[in-house]
């Protein structure tokens, strides 16, 4: 196990990021950060598709 910190510019990046880690059989990682985006972004139309698609 490891941690690393990322720094993110804006919320598109941090929607792209989140998508990249779904792509990549990431959704463990990713669900850890949803916690956080839906507080930030809570009717985000993007964001609220990538939740759909790791609960698949």
């Amino acid at each position: 196990m490891f941690s690393t910190k990322v720094i993110i510019q804006n919320k598109e990046d941090f929607l792209d990021f989140l998508e990249q880690l779904i792509n990549n059989g990431y959704k463990d990682i990713s669900m850890n950060y949803f916690e956080s985006a839906v507080s930030m972004f809570p009717n985000d139309k993007k964001l609220l598709s990538l939740i759909e698609k790791v609960q698949e």
